[in-house]
């Protein structure tokens, strides 16, 4: 789902709005400023302010991949300015780059090429009130832009932990933020204990139960602020320790970091360790067990080196055969339009074995697995074995894969 329009525009005033208060430090302040508010305008003595409300603003240009011109405006004359930045993500506070001054305009030499910055500008009025303006900027030559399309996210628990890995299509220097809610309540708010990062990579500690995520992604290049936002239900099911490993619909009992690390350690193509995310994502979608299917995939594909009858092109994970297949050739080989479709196409397939509903469209020998008598009534690795494969061993084989991943 995309978020865009007003809706978007909303969310991204509120969003970027600037919390001095937690996020910026405060040395050099008047001694009358005194509280902030959650808009970062800071209040001070009464007999200091007048009746007109003091703003400033602050625009960033790109001079070249290592300067930046920073250009602050003020709804008061003799404003003071000072001017702070940190890259989003370092893990720092902000960092000083000119202290006060009535010079509007400060050209910093101190930038990265393809970095995010957080920039802030302080401004104090001649009565001595304080406010401050906030951008996020990307830095990277325009000429290597590339156009943001939208996003999409995926999701698996480990524990009491929901990991959330936002995808962008295409973008340059896009930011990221997750919202969710648990029920139909509210959603969690977007601020200082959850702001925007750039990596697209979250985690959350929240109570088992059923969930509804978005991911909210910006494309910051140049200051462009490009929006689309992603969202999908998830259930973060509690996981049940004592279920066999055999058995088909379960809880992980493992992170795609860990099977991750096992494939690098089995020399498995490239290919075959950047799918693992989906196949925990597509595994906490439907119930199946996503180690089970991707070990499976492992013995198919030789670990992504296709190095069988079906080639890397057909997206193919499972070795899942066409509809009406006669033979063993390439074209009796089921083709999926890309790599997570492909990932799908074997949790759909698997789901037509263990009687759960397809997710999208299910591709053809679904439907003759679904013509079968024993269709949804497969429970374990045994039982699928004897009807995936002709060879005898292939549960076994299943399982040894399985168990040496489980032990890595």
């Amino acid at each position: 789902m995309k978020f865009t329009g007003q809706k978007a525009l909303r969310l991204l005033i509120f969003t970027l709005t600037i919390l001095l208060i937690s996020s910026s430090p405060m040395a050099g302040l008047p001694k009358a400023v005194e509280s902030a508010g959650a808009n970062g305008s800071h209040t001070v003595d009464d007999s200091l302010v007048g009746t007109s409300l003091f703003s400033i603003n602050l625009a960033v240009q790109r001079v070249s991949s290592t300067r930046l011109r920073l250009t602050a405006g003020s709804s008061e004359n003799n404003t003071r300015y000072r001017f702070e930045v940190r890259e989003m993500d370092s893990g720092g506070g902000y960092n000083m780059i000119r202290d006060y001054s009535l010079d509007s305009e400060f050209i910093w030499e101190g930038a990265r090429e393809g970095a995010i910055y957080e920039i802030v500008a302080h401004g104090i009025s001649n009565q001595g009130t304080y406010t401050g303006s906030y951008v996020v900027f990307g830095n990277t030559n325009p000429s290597s832009y590339v156009p943001f399309r939208g996003v999409s996210m995926q999701v698996y628990s480990e524990g009491n932990k929901v990991h959330v890995t936002a995808v962008p299509q295409g973008g340059t220097n896009v930011i990221y933020a997750l919202q969710y809610r648990k029920g139909g309540g509210q959603y969690s708010p977007l601020d200082s204990s959850n702001p925007y990062q750039a990596s697209p990579n979250m985690v959350r500690q929240l109570d088992y139960g059923q969930y509804e995520m978005v991911v909210h992604a910006i494309d910051m290049a140049g200051g462009a602020m490009t929006y689309y936002g992603a969202y999908t239900p998830f259930n973060h099911a509690a996981p049940n320790p004592q279920l066999p490993l055999n058995i088909i619909v379960r809880p992980t009992t493992t992170t795609v970091q860990k099977a991750q690390q096992w494939a690098a350690s089995k020399q498995a193509h490239q290919r075959f360790i950047d799918i693992a995310p989906l196949y925990w994502h597509y595994g906490n979608l439907t119930g199946i067990n996503p180690e089970i299917l991707y070990v499976q995939s492992a013995h198919e594909t030789a670990y992504g080196h296709y190095t069988g009858i079906v080639s890397p092109e057909q997206n193919n994970w499972a070795g899942i055969k066409t509809r009406y297949a006669t033979g063993d050739t390439p074209a009796d080989h089921e083709t999926f339009a890309s790599p997570e479709d492909g990932v799908r196409g074997h949790f759909n397939h698997m789901s037509a074995y263990v009687g759960l509903p397809p997710i999208g469209v299910p591709h053809g020998r679904y439907h003759t697995v679904m013509s079968l008598t024993w269709a949804g009534t497969i429970t374990t690795v045994e039982e699928m074995g004897a009807r995936w494969a002709v060879h005898s061993i292939y549960a076994e084989r299943v399982m040894q894969l399985l168990n040496d991943l489980l032990a890595y």
